[in-house]
Protein backbone atom coordinates (compact mmCIF):
# COMPACT_ATOMS: atom_id res chain seq x y z
CA UNK A 1 0.00 0.00 0.00
CA UNK A 2 2.71 2.47 1.01
CA UNK A 3 4.77 1.50 -2.05
CA UNK A 4 1.82 2.33 -4.29
CA UNK A 5 1.38 5.74 -2.65
CA UNK A 6 5.07 6.53 -3.01
CA UNK A 7 4.94 5.64 -6.70
CA UNK A 8 1.90 7.89 -7.18
CA UNK A 9 3.58 10.79 -5.38
CA UNK A 10 6.72 10.41 -7.50
CA UNK A 11 4.64 10.33 -10.69
CA UNK A 12 2.65 13.44 -9.80
CA UNK A 13 5.79 15.23 -8.70
CA UNK A 14 7.01 15.22 -12.29
CA UNK A 15 4.10 17.47 -13.28
CA UNK A 16 5.22 21.02 -12.58
CA UNK A 17 3.20 24.20 -13.17
CA UNK A 18 4.53 24.65 -16.71
CA UNK A 19 3.53 21.15 -17.85
CA UNK A 20 0.04 21.57 -16.36
CA UNK A 21 -0.34 24.94 -18.12
CA UNK A 22 0.78 23.45 -21.46
CA UNK A 23 -1.63 20.53 -21.03
CA UNK A 24 -4.52 22.96 -20.47
CA UNK A 25 -3.50 25.02 -23.51
CA UNK A 26 -3.28 21.81 -25.57
CA UNK A 27 -6.80 20.77 -24.57
CA UNK A 28 -8.20 24.24 -25.30
CA UNK A 29 -6.61 24.33 -28.76
CA UNK A 30 -8.06 20.93 -29.64
CA UNK A 31 -11.48 22.02 -28.37
CA UNK A 32 -11.40 25.22 -30.46
CA UNK A 33 -10.31 23.32 -33.59
CA UNK A 34 -13.11 20.77 -33.12
CA UNK A 35 -15.63 23.57 -32.56
CA UNK A 36 -14.70 25.33 -35.79
CA UNK A 37 -14.67 22.07 -37.75
CA UNK A 38 -18.16 21.16 -36.51
CA UNK A 39 -19.45 24.70 -37.12
CA UNK A 40 -18.10 24.65 -40.67
CA UNK A 41 -19.44 21.15 -41.37
CA UNK A 42 -22.90 22.05 -40.09
CA UNK A 43 -23.27 24.60 -42.89
CA UNK A 44 -22.33 22.11 -45.64
CA UNK A 45 -23.82 18.98 -47.18
CA UNK A 46 -21.26 16.92 -45.26
CA UNK A 47 -23.25 17.35 -42.03
CA UNK A 48 -25.86 14.72 -42.95
CA UNK A 49 -23.17 12.23 -43.97
CA UNK A 50 -21.29 12.86 -40.73
CA UNK A 51 -24.44 12.14 -38.74
CA UNK A 52 -24.84 8.90 -40.71
CA UNK A 53 -21.25 7.92 -39.88
CA UNK A 54 -21.92 8.63 -36.21
CA UNK A 55 -24.90 6.26 -36.27
CA UNK A 56 -22.73 3.56 -37.89
CA UNK A 57 -20.05 4.08 -35.22
CA UNK A 58 -22.61 3.58 -32.47
CA UNK A 59 -23.94 0.44 -34.15
CA UNK A 60 -20.38 -0.88 -34.57
CA UNK A 61 -19.67 -0.37 -30.90
CA UNK A 62 -22.85 -2.23 -29.97
CA UNK A 63 -21.97 -5.08 -32.35
CA UNK A 64 -18.48 -5.28 -30.84
CA UNK A 65 -19.85 -5.43 -27.29
CA UNK A 66 -22.33 -8.18 -28.25
CA UNK A 67 -19.66 -10.16 -30.16
CA UNK A 68 -21.58 -9.92 -33.45
CA UNK A 69 -18.50 -10.58 -35.59
CA UNK A 70 -20.08 -10.45 -39.06
CA UNK A 71 -21.98 -7.23 -38.37
CA UNK A 72 -18.90 -5.69 -36.78
CA UNK A 73 -16.79 -6.41 -39.88
CA UNK A 74 -19.49 -5.08 -42.22
CA UNK A 75 -19.81 -1.81 -40.29
CA UNK A 76 -16.00 -1.47 -40.25
CA UNK A 77 -15.95 -1.58 -44.05
CA UNK A 78 -18.83 0.92 -44.22
CA UNK A 79 -16.95 3.38 -42.00
CA UNK A 80 -13.89 3.15 -44.23
CA UNK A 81 -16.05 3.75 -47.30
CA UNK A 82 -17.76 6.69 -45.59
CA UNK A 83 -14.46 8.42 -44.85
CA UNK A 84 -13.41 8.04 -48.49
CA UNK A 85 -16.82 9.38 -49.56
CA UNK A 86 -16.33 12.46 -47.38
CA UNK A 87 -13.06 13.26 -49.15
CA UNK A 88 -14.28 12.54 -52.69
CA UNK A 89 -17.86 13.87 -52.66
CA UNK A 90 -17.15 17.02 -50.67
CA UNK A 91 -13.87 17.99 -52.31
CA UNK A 92 -15.22 21.43 -53.42
CA UNK A 93 -16.28 22.28 -49.86
CA UNK A 94 -12.90 21.21 -48.50
CA UNK A 95 -11.10 23.30 -51.13
CA UNK A 96 -13.25 26.30 -50.19
CA UNK A 97 -12.58 25.72 -46.48
CA UNK A 98 -8.82 25.67 -47.06
CA UNK A 99 -9.08 28.85 -49.13
CA UNK A 100 -11.07 30.57 -46.38
CA UNK A 101 -8.61 29.33 -43.77
CA UNK A 102 -5.78 30.93 -45.72
CA UNK A 103 -7.65 34.25 -45.77
CA UNK A 104 -8.72 33.94 -42.12
CA UNK A 105 -12.40 34.00 -43.07
CA UNK A 106 -13.23 30.57 -41.68
CA UNK A 107 -12.17 31.65 -38.19
CA UNK A 108 -13.95 34.97 -38.00
CA UNK A 109 -16.88 33.86 -40.13
CA UNK A 110 -17.59 30.95 -37.79
CA UNK A 111 -17.89 33.11 -34.71
CA UNK A 112 -21.49 33.27 -33.49
CA UNK A 113 -23.15 36.61 -34.24
CA UNK A 114 -24.02 38.68 -31.18
CA UNK A 115 -27.72 39.43 -30.54
CA UNK A 116 -27.14 43.14 -31.22
CA UNK A 117 -25.50 42.45 -34.58
CA UNK A 118 -28.24 39.97 -35.48
CA UNK A 119 -30.98 42.50 -34.70
CA UNK A 120 -29.15 45.20 -36.65
CA UNK A 121 -28.83 42.90 -39.67
CA UNK A 122 -32.53 41.96 -39.53
CA UNK A 123 -33.57 45.61 -39.34
CA UNK A 124 -31.23 46.58 -42.18
CA UNK A 125 -32.52 43.85 -44.51
CA UNK A 126 -36.16 44.69 -43.74
CA UNK A 127 -35.46 48.39 -44.24
CA UNK A 128 -33.86 47.86 -47.66
CA UNK A 129 -36.73 45.66 -48.85
CA UNK A 130 -39.44 48.00 -47.53
CA UNK A 131 -37.85 51.04 -49.16
CA UNK A 132 -37.84 49.28 -52.53
CA UNK A 133 -41.43 48.08 -52.07
CA UNK A 134 -42.59 51.55 -51.06
CA UNK A 135 -40.96 53.21 -54.07
CA UNK A 136 -42.79 50.77 -56.38
CA UNK A 137 -46.07 50.89 -54.40
CA UNK A 138 -46.07 47.15 -53.87
CA UNK A 139 -48.19 46.03 -50.92
CA UNK A 140 -46.51 44.00 -48.17
CA UNK A 141 -47.08 42.53 -44.72
CA UNK A 142 -43.88 41.67 -42.82
CA UNK A 143 -44.27 40.16 -39.35
CA UNK A 144 -41.35 40.07 -36.90
CA UNK A 145 -41.86 37.44 -34.20
CA UNK A 146 -40.84 38.32 -30.65
CA UNK A 147 -41.57 36.48 -27.37
CA UNK A 148 -44.99 35.14 -28.35
CA UNK A 149 -44.49 32.32 -30.86
CA UNK A 150 -46.60 32.45 -34.01
CA UNK A 151 -46.68 28.75 -34.91
CA UNK A 152 -50.42 28.82 -35.64
CA UNK A 153 -49.94 31.77 -38.01
CA UNK A 154 -47.05 30.04 -39.80
CA UNK A 155 -49.18 26.96 -40.41
CA UNK A 156 -51.60 29.03 -42.51
CA UNK A 157 -48.86 29.79 -45.06
CA UNK A 158 -45.95 28.17 -46.83
CA UNK A 159 -42.85 27.20 -44.86
CA UNK A 160 -39.68 28.89 -46.11
CA UNK A 161 -36.99 28.60 -43.39
CA UNK A 162 -34.59 30.69 -45.44
CA UNK A 163 -31.85 33.15 -44.47
CA UNK A 164 -33.31 36.63 -44.21
CA UNK A 165 -32.24 38.99 -46.98
CA UNK A 166 -33.78 41.94 -48.77
CA UNK A 167 -33.55 40.10 -52.11
CA UNK A 168 -35.49 37.09 -50.78
CA UNK A 169 -38.15 39.36 -49.26
CA UNK A 170 -38.56 41.19 -52.58
CA UNK A 171 -38.81 37.89 -54.45
CA UNK A 172 -41.55 36.62 -52.13
CA UNK A 173 -43.48 39.91 -52.08
CA UNK A 174 -43.20 40.57 -55.82
CA UNK A 175 -46.59 41.33 -57.30
CA UNK A 176 -46.45 38.24 -59.52
CA UNK A 177 -45.57 35.89 -56.66
CA UNK A 178 -48.28 33.50 -55.40
CA UNK A 179 -47.26 34.45 -51.84
CA UNK A 180 -47.55 38.20 -52.48
CA UNK A 181 -50.91 38.74 -50.76
CA UNK A 182 -50.07 36.92 -47.52
CA UNK A 183 -47.82 37.91 -44.63
CA UNK A 184 -44.15 37.03 -44.33
CA UNK A 185 -43.17 35.86 -40.83
CA UNK A 186 -39.59 36.47 -39.65
CA UNK A 187 -38.28 34.45 -36.70
CA UNK A 188 -34.93 35.68 -35.35
CA UNK A 189 -32.86 36.09 -38.56
CA UNK A 190 -34.83 33.63 -40.73
CA UNK A 191 -37.82 33.98 -43.03
CA UNK A 192 -39.90 31.29 -41.36
CA UNK A 193 -43.04 31.32 -43.54
CA UNK A 194 -44.76 33.31 -46.27
CA UNK A 195 -48.29 33.69 -47.58
CA UNK A 196 -49.64 33.57 -44.02
CA UNK A 197 -53.13 34.69 -42.99
CA UNK A 198 -53.43 37.12 -40.09
CA UNK A 199 -56.53 37.66 -37.92
CA UNK A 200 -58.43 40.86 -38.69
CA UNK A 201 -58.96 43.41 -35.95
CA UNK A 202 -62.47 43.43 -34.44
CA UNK A 203 -62.14 47.08 -33.39
CA UNK A 204 -65.26 48.91 -34.60
CA UNK A 205 -63.62 52.34 -34.27
CA UNK A 206 -61.23 51.88 -37.18
CA UNK A 207 -61.60 54.25 -40.14
CA UNK A 208 -63.63 52.78 -43.02
CA UNK A 209 -60.83 53.77 -45.39
CA UNK A 210 -58.39 51.38 -43.72
CA UNK A 211 -57.43 48.45 -45.94
CA UNK A 212 -57.33 44.74 -45.18
CA UNK A 213 -53.55 44.65 -44.73
CA UNK A 214 -53.63 47.28 -41.99
CA UNK A 215 -56.60 45.64 -40.26
CA UNK A 216 -54.77 42.30 -40.31
CA UNK A 217 -51.62 43.89 -38.87
CA UNK A 218 -53.62 45.47 -36.05
CA UNK A 219 -55.49 42.20 -35.44
CA UNK A 220 -52.28 40.26 -34.91
CA UNK A 221 -50.69 42.85 -32.60
CA UNK A 222 -53.85 42.90 -30.47
CA UNK A 223 -53.24 39.26 -29.50
CA UNK A 224 -49.42 38.94 -29.75
CA UNK A 225 -46.32 41.05 -29.18
CA UNK A 226 -45.17 40.81 -32.80
CA UNK A 227 -44.09 43.80 -34.88
CA UNK A 228 -45.75 44.21 -38.28
CA UNK A 229 -44.47 46.37 -41.11
CA UNK A 230 -47.14 47.31 -43.67
CA UNK A 231 -46.62 48.82 -47.11
CA UNK A 232 -49.77 50.18 -48.73
CA UNK A 233 -50.37 48.98 -52.29
CA UNK A 234 -52.34 52.13 -53.14
CA UNK A 235 -49.99 54.80 -51.83
CA UNK A 236 -46.72 53.05 -50.94
CA UNK A 237 -47.07 54.43 -47.40
CA UNK A 238 -45.01 52.62 -44.75
CA UNK A 239 -46.58 51.79 -41.38
CA UNK A 240 -45.30 50.06 -38.25
CA UNK A 241 -47.84 48.27 -36.07
CA UNK A 242 -47.09 47.10 -32.53
CA UNK A 243 -49.03 46.61 -29.29
CA UNK A 244 -52.32 47.33 -31.07
CA UNK A 245 -51.13 50.72 -32.30
CA UNK A 246 -50.02 52.01 -35.69
CA UNK A 247 -47.34 54.55 -36.54
CA UNK A 248 -47.87 56.00 -40.02
CA UNK A 249 -46.54 57.30 -42.30
CA UNK A 250 -42.86 56.48 -41.76
CA UNK A 251 -39.93 56.98 -44.08
CA UNK A 252 -37.46 54.03 -44.34
CA UNK A 253 -34.82 55.50 -42.01
CA UNK A 254 -37.35 56.25 -39.27
CA UNK A 255 -38.81 52.77 -39.69
CA UNK A 256 -35.38 51.21 -39.10
CA UNK A 257 -34.85 53.37 -36.02
CA UNK A 258 -38.22 52.33 -34.55
CA UNK A 259 -37.65 48.66 -35.32
CA UNK A 260 -34.16 48.75 -33.82
CA UNK A 261 -35.45 50.42 -30.67
CA UNK A 262 -38.31 47.94 -30.20
CA UNK A 263 -36.26 44.81 -30.95
CA UNK A 264 -33.35 45.83 -28.74
CA UNK A 265 -35.57 46.74 -25.82
CA UNK A 266 -34.78 44.54 -22.83
CA UNK A 267 -38.04 45.24 -21.07
CA UNK A 268 -41.20 43.20 -21.55
CA UNK A 269 -43.56 44.48 -24.22
CA UNK A 270 -46.14 46.94 -23.06
CA UNK A 271 -49.64 45.73 -22.29
CA UNK A 272 -51.81 45.56 -25.40
CA UNK A 273 -53.94 48.63 -25.84
CA UNK A 274 -56.89 49.46 -28.02
CA UNK A 275 -56.20 51.11 -31.37
CA UNK A 276 -55.06 54.69 -31.44
CA UNK A 277 -54.37 56.13 -34.89
CA UNK A 278 -51.05 57.93 -35.04
CA UNK A 279 -50.99 59.88 -38.28
CA UNK A 280 -47.67 61.70 -38.27
CA UNK A 281 -46.76 63.92 -41.18
CA UNK A 282 -43.25 62.55 -41.48
CA UNK A 283 -40.99 63.81 -44.20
Amino acid sequence: MWAWLQTLIQATGRFNALSIFLAIVDILIVAVVLYYLLTWAKNTRAWQLMKGLLVILVLKQCASMLDLYALDRLLTYLIGAGVVALVVIFQPEMRLALDQLGRGQIVWGSLPMSPQRRVARVVNEIGKAVEDLSNRSMGALIVVEREVKLDAIKETGQRVDGELSADLLLTILHRGSPLHDGAVVISEDKISAAGCILPLSDNQDLPHSMGTRHRAALGLTEVADALVVVVSEETGRISLVHDGEMDTPLHPQLLKERLLSLLQSNGRPAALRRFRWRNKQTA
